[in-house]
């Protein structure tokens, strides 16, 4: 898995800071997220950072401010004409 390529560089990188020894077992994304991902990113396990990095939480304001960004171009637009 690359992602276990990449954990890897970064550990000759920093030894310090990442354990190898964490990517025993892991057969899955979600266990890869869930004891390294997480781990490493200050996030309680898998579940944790699934809820709080996940795009719906800002697609509605994202969305919200297109929109409106999109209605104020679309203004400027009509007066200049």
């Amino acid at each position: 898995m690359a992602l276990f390529r990449r954990l890897r560089l970064k550990a000759r990188l920093f030894p310090e800071k990442f354990d190898l020894a964490r990517l025993r077992g892991i057969s899955s994304l979600r266990m890869f997220d869930d004891r390294i991902t997480a781990y490493y990113c200050g996030f309680t396990g898998a579940d944790d950072y699934y809820a709080r990095a996940a795009a719906a939480n800002v697609v509605e304001s994202n969305c919200s401010a297109d929109a409106d960004h999109s209605l104020r171009e679309r203004s400027v637009y009509s007066h200049a004409a």
